[in-house]
């Protein structure tokens, strides 16, 4: 299944407390959980930068990662942003195969 990385902010609603913050995150992962079954969570990080966090998963397809984004925005986050990922021993063989 291929990967994806979700960059996620909090509205600024949701970072009143930490127990609002975990509750979103818990609703948003109920959430995924029971519209996207095949979604398997990696990792998680909280980064400084534009963003709060950042969450490393796998999904059966790009539809299936668009819907992941559209659950994270419904439950909070002000902004999401997912971005396909492969690992760079891939990439390397890809680029081996161009002339």
């Amino acid at each position: 299944m291929p990967d994806f990385l979700l960059f996620a902010r909090l509205s600024s609603e949701r970072i009143q407390s930490a127990e609002e913050t975990e509750k979103c995150e818990q609703r948003t992962l109920e959430a995924i959980r029971k519209n996207c079954p095949g979604v398997e969570w990696k990792q998680s990080y909280a980064v400084m930068g534009p963003y709060d966090f950042l969450d490393i998963f796998t999904a059966d397809d790009m539809e299936t990662a668009l819907k992941v984004s559209a659950l994270v925005r419904k439950f909070g986050y002000s902004h999401s942003e997912i971005w396909p990922a492969v690992e760079r021993k891939f990439h390397r063989k890809l680029i081996e195969l161009i002339d």
